[in-house]
């Protein structure tokens, strides 16, 4: 068991600042089976031990072919907690699709384009 004392420094300056309840009551729960069925994930070695070190990389997968639009650490983590344990709130979902639908428009797809350039 970890005391306080054993952890880094980096650490030792974290405030909690409150403590909630979390309900997994509008998340969809997703078998390994069913994600690989689906593609949400593909981990691939490297093809390359010299290159690549031997290392995984993202292959063929839902994830894959989302993960290049995201701009930051953060928002490629909230897309995968988002593929692992999808939402089963209906309104979010369909705020969600809307989202989506929107970036059929070229202008705006244009103009996002343009904004990610500038991050």
């Amino acid at each position: 068991r970890a005391h306080l004392g054993d952890l880094d420094d980096s650490l030792q300056a974290l405030h909690i600042h409150g403590v909630g309840l979390f309900s997994m009551d509008s998340m969809m729960f997703v078998d390994a089976q069913t994600m690989a069925a689906l593609q949400v994930f593909q981990e691939d070695r490297h093809p390359s031990l010299v290159r690549g070190g031997g290392r995984a990389k993202e292959g063929l997968s839902l994830y894959g072919l989302l993960e290049p639009f995201v701009a930051s650490v953060s928002g490629r983590a909230t897309l995968r907690r988002w593929l692992q344990q999808p939402s089963r709130d209906a309104q979010l979902l369909r705020t969600r699709h809307d989202a989506v639908g929107e970036l059929r428009h070229p202008q705006l797809r244009e103009l996002l384009r343009e904004l990610h350039r500038e991050l």
